[in-house]
């Protein structure tokens, strides 16, 4: 099972949290897994990178201007032993996305969530009001 933490599906933009419910994820001392996938078929979209469970640092550019981040390719984690994951959202969209924690090369039996629907705040523009029936007038459409 899953929990929706923000109520209302999964923000498109990604990056929130989601704990995995479930049985025999290993202990957090062990960190057994191998990834954490989801989507349509269970695959479209990857929140932890089978064999990548190192973080490292993403450095740009060069001596003062020198930016560094670090990156964790697997942003999944045994949270209570054997039995919670916490796991991290990536940018989607679409809803009843099947859920495949892989641990030690066993697969997980299917759970779904969903990704909240799109909300337009505002329209602004030339062409957001009052528009030409012949087109051409550029709208900004504002939302989430």
């Amino acid at each position: 099972s899953w929990e929706d933490t923000a109520g209302e599906g999964a923000h498109t933009q990604g990056g929130q949290w989601v704990v995995i419910s479930g049985q025999n994820f290993g202990s957090i001392a062990e960190d057994a897994i191998d990834s954490v996938t989801y989507g349509d078929d269970g695959i479209e979209f990857t929140a932890c990178a089978e064999g990548n469970h190192s973080t490292y640092m993403n450095c740009t550019g060069s001596g003062s201007n020198e930016t560094c981040v670090l990156v964790d390719p697997c942003p999944c984690r045994v949270v209570t032993d054997h039995t919670a994951i916490n796991c991290t959202t990536v940018a989607g969209a679409g809803y009843d996305h099947t859920w495949v924690v892989t641990i030690e090369g066993q697969e997980s039996s299917a759970s779904t969530t969903s990704y909240g629907s799109p909300e337009i705040h505002s329209l602004e523009g030339p062409g957001a009001r009052n528009a030409s029936t012949f087109g051409g007038e550029a709208v900004t459409i504002t939302g989430r």
